[in-house]
């Protein structure tokens, strides 16, 4: 399973079409995946989510079950890769924000979120490299949207409130607030 498949005439074409019956994402990038695939994928991700004008394509909203995401950045991610792979919460502020939220596949559907202010995702980057990066407001909404579209969580899906995210996410990964990772 050390390969990334990719679908040559889709790839040709510089993006892929969504699918609509949205499936949860199963397989882990493990590091015997290679550089060259992880690449392509992550690109023609990319170019997706460019071309319908859409915040952010996950590898099973194309009908692949990895565990990637590649945002559109609007140049929010500083230099960062645009591709997640394997994205983790691993800290939230206790502070939230009401948001509106909609998704591509479901676009007559729109709900009222309350989100974390500011996140902490960690992902392993195209290059295979663990990183660690901090994202704030509208952003963080797109990318925790993002993570429940990996695991299949519907847009109805209401999440608990920021404060008891922090504190599971404390217990389990023990960061706080003045933690800098």
């Amino acid at each position: 399973m050390g390969q990334l498949k990719l679908d040559r005439i889709m790839y040709r074409a510089g993006s892929y079409n969504l699918i609509q019956d949205l499936q949860p994402s199963t397989i882990k990038i493990t590091e015997d995946f290679k550089q060259s695939g992880l690449n392509l994928f992550t690109q023609a991700l990319f170019r997706t989510a460019k071309k319908l004008d859409i915040p952010f394509v996950t590898a099973n909203m194309v009908g692949k079950s990895y565990h990637i995401v590649t945002l559109r950045s609007y140049g929010l991610v500083n230099g960062q890769s645009r591709a997640m792979i394997n994205p983790q919460l691993v800290w939230c502020s206790d502070d939230g924000q009401y948001v509106e939220e909609t998704f591509v596949l479901n676009p007559g559907e729109t709900v009222i979120k309350y989100r974390p202010k500011k996140i902490k995702v960690r992902y392993m980057n195209r290059h295979k490299q663990t990183k660690v990066y901090s994202f704030e407001g509208r952003f963080a909404a797109y990318v925790l949207q993002a993570i429940e579209v990996i695991h299949g969580i519907p847009l109805t899906y209401q999440p608990p409130a920021p404060f008891e995210v922090a504190a599971r996410l404390k217990s389990i990964h023990g960061i706080g607030d003045n933690d800098a990772l």
